[in-house]
């Protein structure tokens, strides 16, 4: 994380004047001054045992390890999860800024000094193009003073070229130090600063409850076992001979913080080599070249593919999203045959493409069709979101196919909350990412204020019958104009029509119409409209509202949900059509009149402003990957409540775009056993799409989770069967990824089993989720490593994919005809969860019984379940049956066309954590770029 200082520079009219003069002069003098100075170019010929520690403080003993029985036991455990460095800077007057950066490495404090000081090492120093001359002036064996000038590699903006640095470096292995500082003043007056290498007590916590203090009381407690890593501190003093005014001064800083971090995660890298002793893709591409994979081609003829150079450990997402720049969104557009009358820019990396393309391009042939969703998944997530991106980069980037990723928009409830963005993770992400996470285009912000100008509509409603006659209120409803003549507005003739009343004018109506058509007599314990937000906060879940003097005591009850969770999002998510989309808000349902008759936003006459706040919103969001592949992001329904998947509208102009041979992949939420199961029985029908292929994730992880593992819990550390081989464990957990192969099947597509593979999984863990998939009737099953490799690692799963949807040989089906009552639609998913039956409370059957008479029978089914199982109970995992599901209630979203019973309690207002994800999230005020966000 950056702690960074702003200085007191302030913004100058000159700024335009000095920026030409100054760059001139950097083209000659700067940018990698900044990091070749770093460099400490000599070898140390103390390679094989060294002493780690020297002398311990206290301790008259010298303690004596062989670095390599040290580098043994890290290979041995190589478990270590790499932090974000600390990169603090300051800025002293007079100072371009001062540099203080620490970092925890996993080797031990002679191996990474060895690192540090090997100049051949370009893995970790990439700037340095040579050594021109190198003089040892003071030469005590443990301590070497040397001058040496090097040329260095240096770039800004568009410029580059090579500088000479001419330093002074003073290297000490006895206390593990590196001085340096430039001999000759020049363009910088002062530039100075110290490595250091301490050691690190890994392996602290098996000593418990004793604290070594000394190492040789680490070496006692773990019996010579202990790990030794390292606490890496860089200080560093930039002055130059005149400091650049801002807006320059503050770039520079950036670039200063940007080097050095790029620099540790250079070094964090060849750490993890090291301890892993194998370069995976020399194994893989060996592998791959032998299987035909990439059939000869390193990227694809696409010019907006990007080649990735990833590094080891996989840094934090936010940071590789801002370690690329983005290709202009009209670019990607140009890749799909957008022209820019087709889309509209919002800046400079995202554009809303218009409604109007699904018209123009409705010539073309349809794209393959591919859903991804997984096994039943343990609180920390499975990847979906990931292999989804990681797919189409392999598609896009590798494959040299047409693609398009179709994901929804995240809720900022979880960014801040617990489970973070969902732009992807690792190298498959969408990008930029904290405009994916954030904001975005505004939807989610035009969701909820259409869905809470119906909340003011309705309780505004209620106020005002309950101090007016039906003459009045008819009266106040069809105000008289300037010729005192009163008229119905458009939206009355809905409601009217509703009524069976023909009239066209106010005048005409009987008293009788008058009372029908202007009381709507809403009955308040009915109500089901929630106001919403898209921020989590558990204390709006309940509240009373009403309570201010001027509101004659209108009290009631009531509560928020979450933005996500509105039925305006599944009707942005599920409507085909501007049309379609003002019918679908016009037709919700928010409560029912004392009568039982049920109203909808047209009733209240609010489904026309509706559509107008609205009218941006159904137009999809045109973003890119990693690799630069276009995304299409529209909407974000909830996966229990509602649907779950990404918009129709995205989807439709996806399949065109690609045209034949091109891929379309969307992502569904939760489970197979929800997400698919809703994206097939919910989406498809309304959409008319048919899919040819259905991804599942799967991880060792989750399924050794289902063998009967101990429970998995956010935020704390996995059990030790989690981390280490354990092949009974994943074989038994096997049944329920079969359990989603054999449901999703059912649908008449070809399943590819995608396996996550994370740094713990063995080859025999893997080997047993494959062979279990494909006994299970999968088309494929492919081991995958996107997240570390970007679409490299998912290049076999493209292939996989690509063969499934050319050989589909079945039409889709659906699980249950519309035509059958309520309870059998249940009845029937309620089997495929592996129930025996399904039990309705009495207000779940009351429920039923008036949706059946108000004539919403035939709409299809949207389960809220938990997420955690295949059954009612979280806890039961694996493939559980025989039980009886209970239908606690039965609620509607006739707007967008679903019934969904609720099987337990749902919350549809998420709380915080104790720590929410919001600790972590900032901002770099020198560079402007956010920082924590995952």
């Amino acid at each position: 994380m950056h702690d960074q200082q702003k200085g007191s520079d302030k913004p100058s009219g000159r700024i335009g004047r000095i920026l030409p003069i100054f760059v001139a002069q950097l083209h000659e003098k700067l940018q990698n001054s900044l990091e070749s100075h770093i460099k400490i170019p000599f070898k140390s010929g103390m390679k094989s045992v060294s002493s780690i520690m020297g002398k311990d403080k206290g301790s008259s003993t010298e303690v004596d390890v062989s670095l390599e029985k040290q580098l043994q036991a890290w290979k041995e455990n190589p478990t270590w999860v790499d932090q974000s460095p600390s990169i603090k800077v300051t800025v002293p007057k007079g100072s371009l800024c001062n540099l203080d950066v620490g970092v925890n490495v996993g080797l031990p404090p002679d191996a990474v000094y060895d690192i540090v000081t090997d100049p051949d090492n370009k893995r970790v120093f990439k700037n340095i193009q040579e050594v021109v001359s190198r003089r040892v002036l003071v030469d005590e064996g443990f301590r070497q003073v040397v001058e040496l000038e090097q040329a260095a590699l240096w770039r800004f903006l568009w410029w580059s070229g090579t500088i000479s640095v001419h330093v002074l470096v003073d290297q000490n292995r006895k206390d593990r130090t590196m001085k340096f500082k430039q001999v000759k003043t020049g363009f910088m007056k002062k530039f100075e600063g110290c490595w250091r290498v301490e050691p690190l007590f890994v392996d602290e916590t098996t000593c418990h409850p004793f604290i070594p203090k000394t190492f040789a009381d680490y070496v006692d407690c773990t019996g010579g076992r202990g790990r030794v890593g390292s606490r890496v501190s860089l200080e560093q003093i930039i002055q130059p001979a005149l400091v650049p005014p801002p807006p320059i001064s503050w770039y520079l800083r950036g670039i200063t913080s940007k080097t050095s971090e790029m620099l540790i995660s250079d070094l964090l890298a060849e750490a993890a080599r090291i301890r892993g002793g194998t370069d995976y893709w020399e194994l893989a591409d060996s592998k791959r070249q032998a299987d035909g994979g990439l059939q000869g081609k390193e990227m694809s003829s696409s010019k907006t593919a990007r080649k990735l150079e990833v590094v080891s450990p996989v840094p934090a997402d936010i940071d590789i999203a801002n370690s690329q720049e983005p290709f202009h969104i009209s670019e990607i557009a140009q890749e799909l045959n957008l022209s820019p009358n087709q889309y509209d820019l919002y800046g400079k990396y995202k554009a809303k493409v218009l409604l109007s393309v699904v018209d123009e391009v409705k010539g073309s042939g349809d794209g393959y069709y591919v859903v991804v969703g997984g096994i039943t998944p343990t609180p920390l997530g499975e990847g979906k979101s990931t292999t989804t991106v990681g797919l189409c980069q392999a598609l896009g980037a590798f494959l040299d196919k047409k693609v398009v990723t179709c994901v929804r928009q995240p809720s900022q409830g979880p960014t801040f909350g617990i489970k973070g963005g969902a732009a992807g993770g690792g190298y498959s992400q969408v990008i930029p990412m904290d405009e994916f996470n954030l904001h975005m285009t505004g939807d989610i912000h035009a969701i909820t204020a259409a869905n809470n100008l119906l909340a003011a509509a309705i309780d505004t409603r209620i106020f005002h019958e309950s101090t007016q006659s039906d003459k009045a209120l008819l009266n106040r409803l069809c105000p008289p104009n300037k010729e005192g003549k009163r008229s119905f507005s458009n939206i009355m003739f809905r409601r009217l029509k509703k009524l069976g009343i023909s009239k066209t004018k106010p005048e005409d109506l009987t008293s009788q119409e008058v009372k029908k058509f202007a009381r709507l007599d809403i009955d308040p314990d009915s109500i089901t409209w929630r106001r919403v937000m898209d921020i989590n906060d558990r204390f709006l879940r309940k509240i009373t509202i009403g309570q201010g003097p001027e509101e004659k005591g209108m009290v009631r009850e009531t509560g928020f949900d979450i933005s996500v969770a509105s039925e305006i999002m599944a009707v942005l998510a599920l409507t085909t059509s501007l049309a379609d989309m003002r019918e679908r808000l016009g037709n919700m349902v928010i409560g029912n009149s004392k009568a039982g008759e049920p109203i909808t936003a047209d009733d209240l006459g609010v489904g026309g402003a509706l559509t107008v706040l609205m009218k941006d919103a159904i137009n999809p969001t045109l973003m890119q990957t990693l690799e630069g592949t276009p995304v299409l992001v529209h909407a974000g329904p909830f996966a229990n409540i509602a649907h779950g998947n990404s918009s129709i509208v995205a989807d439709k102009i996806a399949v065109k775009l690609v045209g034949q041979g091109g891929f379309v992949v969307t992502e569904a939420g939760f489970g197979a056993d929800i997400g698919t199961e809703k994206f097939m029985n919910i989406k498809c029908r309304y959409s008319g799409l048919t899919p040819q292929c259905a991804v599942i994730v799967a991880t060792v992880r989750a399924l050794k989770m289902h063998g009967g593992g101990p429970e998995v819990v956010a935020g704390k550390p996995l059990d030790r069967c989690y981390i280490t081989e354990n092949v009974d464990l994943v074989e038994a957990g096997c049944v329920n990824l079969a359990r989603h192969i054999s449901n999703t099947k059912a649908y008449g597509v070809n399943v590819v089993v995608a396996i996550n593979k994370f740094a713990t999984d063995s080859e025999a863990e893997l080997n047993a989720v494959r062979n279990a998939a494909l006994a299970a009737g999968a088309f494929d099953a492919v081991i995958c490593t996107h997240h570390a490799h970007g679409g490299k690692g998912a290049v076999d799963l493209g292939i996989a994919v690509q063969k499934a949807c050319e050989n589909v040989t079945q039409p889709l089906k659906f699980l249950y005809p519309l035509d059958i009552s309520i309870k059998e639609k249940i009845e029937a998913i309620a089997k495929s969860y592996g129930a025996s039956g399904v039990e309705y409370s009495d207000q779940a059957e009351k429920q039923i019984e008036m949706y059946s008479k108000q004539g919403f029978s035939t709409l299809p089914i949207c389960m809220a379940k938990t997420q955690y199982s295949f059954s009612h109970i979280p806890s039961e995992k694996g493939a559980p049956s025989g039980f009886v599901l209970p239908i606690r209630d039965v609620r509607a979203s006739i707007g967008a066309g679903f019934i969904y019973p609720l099987v337990g309690t749902m919350s549809t207002m998420p709380g915080l954590p104790t720590r929410p994800c919001f600790y972590d999230i900032d901002l770099d005020t020198t560079t402007g770029m956010v920082i924590g966000l995952s």
